[in-house]
């Protein structure tokens, strides 16, 4: 289980029960990337969650990221 500070971060799986929850694919690829900015790059989840943003945010024409 991930750690609650890093809540937000990962998309809501499917609820299955009210006491289970499916992940897929996504959510592991997902979480892969947190662990390892978080771990392996030693980014805070703040600086996380602002990468995680970024990665979101759709592409301009020009293939940019759109500024908040």
């Amino acid at each position: 289980m991930a750690p609650k500070s890093w809540e937000g971060l990962l998309p809501e799986g499917r609820a299955l029960n009210p006491t289970a929850v499916e992940y897929g694919e996504e959510h592991i690829q997902r979480l892969r990337l947190i662990r390892s900015l978080v771990q392996l790059g030693g980014l805070s989840v703040a600086r996380t969650r602002e990468v995680l943003e970024a990665v979101d945010r759709p592409l301009d024409r020009e293939g940019r990221t759109g500024r908040r």
